[in-house]
């Protein structure tokens, strides 16, 4: 926004026609700037005055900074959405509060029945659950970037408004794939091969760290819900193991100092590992509640709601359709292809600058983005996802059994079971045992804790 001076006065059009569905109406807007500074980049109040007759509609208020008409024309309205960098300044009831004020991005503009044209807004998380799913018509602000004349206009757009990726993660969208060993090079448990139709989900882009994990301990700590109980981070109601500290294992990067909880130096944004399953479901527990979501996990029995629009664990076959990345045809036997070097993955004697010292050989979330060593391209997979082979084992929801050789549609795993299944490999894991490919499952106790296996989360898209 290129604009140096503030913006004051008050703006009018009048008379514009709308093809509103059902028919077209006509209606003044006025649009109160005088508190628009596109200098400053602080927030954007305008009032919107579209008339009684109009006072139920809700409109979206975008910014452009071009000075100029943008966009195309349906039906010969003009519609701004294709051409400009446009911001979200504010969405509104005419006559009524702002529902929220945030940045988003506009697709672009598709015709539709009786003149209207539709678009999709997708908004950042954090705005309220109550603006996803609204369908509204917007106004534009145009402001000329070297004279700071502004000009409001509107038409007949509908756009509908849905909830874009939660921090860090990324949608990973709905399909249908064949899950397990189509390269012919895997283990007895990877077949038979099965058809697994998925509903679109979100997925974290990286592990968790121990920085992250390290701002829950603390939360839990503050509110009572963990104790630490001979160096292990236990649930204070029921002394469930959680995770390890530096007390109790030289692995752990997780720092107790008898009042609070750090990390070892340097290593923040490192993948936590030295966590239990329970861990992780706690962890996404809390997760929930700080972005205002209902929990998946009921801490007493451990099962998962399914239904709640909260964090949890990825499923088995969520988890390797994401490391897949959208690569089906062929499948290949890591997310990049059927090759691996030290420039992929971490893995033992992968070459990379973190293979010093003790145990664990942990590198960085999303070290491989074109900067690593050994030197190589960005290794974030299809769907924008890194580390989904190698650097940590990660868990998975399901108990652990064979597969069937049975279609489904968005399973859970079995009711029951021993182990749990992990996922990925890790940096331990030498290259030649093939653990770190996509089609690889392992399974490990839900009372066991390792230097090389972590987690990371997932959403559902539309609950």
């Amino acid at each position: 926004m290129n604009n140096p001076q503030a913006l004051t006065g008050l703006v009018t059009l009048g008379a514009l026609t709308l093809a509103l569905a059902g028919g077209a109406a006509a209606q003044t807007l006025t649009a109160d700037v005088s508190q628009l500074s596109v200098a400053t980049g602080g927030t954007q109040t305008f009032a919107l005055d579209a008339g009684a007759g109009h006072a139920s509609e809700t409109y979206l208020l975008l910014g452009s900074t071009s000075g100029t008409t943008p966009g195309l024309s349906v039906d010969g309205h003009v519609l701004p959405l294709n051409s400009d960098p446009y911001f979200l300044h504010t969405l509104l009831h005419p006559n009524g509060a702002p529902l929220g004020s945030s940045f988003g991005s506009l697709s672009p503009a598709s015709p539709g029945p009786g003149g209207m044209a539709t678009a999709t807004f997708t908004l950042p998380s954090g705005l309220g659950a109550s603006v996803v799913g609204l369908t509204v018509h917007h106004a534009y602000v145009a402001i000329a970037g070297t004279t700071g004349a502004v000009t409001l206009a509107s038409n007949a757009v509908a756009v509908d408004l849905v909830a874009g990726p939660p921090s860090g993660m990324l949608q990973i969208p709905a399909g249908t794939f064949v899950m397990g060993d189509s390269a012919g090079s895997g283990y007895y448990d990877e077949r038979p091969l099965h058809t697994v139709t998925l509903d679109s989900f979100y997925m974290d882009v990286y592990e968790t760290t121990n920085e992250q994990y390290r701002d829950y301990l603390n939360s839990a700590l503050a509110q009572g819900l963990i104790t630490v109980s001979s160096g292990v981070v236990c649930q204070a109601s029921s002394g469930t193991k959680y995770c390890g500290t530096t007390a109790t294992s030289s692995y752990s990067r997780i720092i107790w100092d008898g009042s609070q909880f750090s990390v070892s130096a340097g290593k923040l944004d490192h993948p936590m590992n030295m966590v239990f399953l329970r861990g992780a479901a706690a962890f996404a527990n809390w997760r929930s509640s700080q972005d205002g979501l209902m929990p998946c996990y009921d801490l007493s029995t451990w099962s998962c709601d399914f239904s709640a629009d909260g964090y949890r664990l990825p499923t088995e076959a969520e988890w390797e359709y994401a490391a897949r990345g959208g690569q089906h045809s062929p499948y290949y036997r890591y997310p990049w292809g059927d090759w691996l070097d030290g420039s992929k993955a971490n893995y033992d004697l992968s070459g990379d600058p973190f293979e010093t010292g003790s145990h664990p050989h942990t590198t960085p979330v999303g070290y491989y983005d074109g900067g690593q060593s050994p030197s190589g391209v960005d290794m974030a997979n299809g769907y924008g996802l890194y580390d989904m082979a190698g650097s940590m084992w990660e868990w998975c929801g399901d108990w652990y059994d064979l597969y069937s050789a049975a279609p489904s549609t968005n399973p859970h795993g079995p009711a029951s079971g021993i182990y749990r299944v992990i996922r990925g490999g890790g940096w331990y894991d030498d290259h030649y045992t093939y653990n770190l490919r996509c089609a690889n499952r392992f399974t490990e106790g839900v009372d066991a804790a390792r230097d090389d296996l972590g987690f990371r989360l997932v959403r559902v898209t539309a609950p």
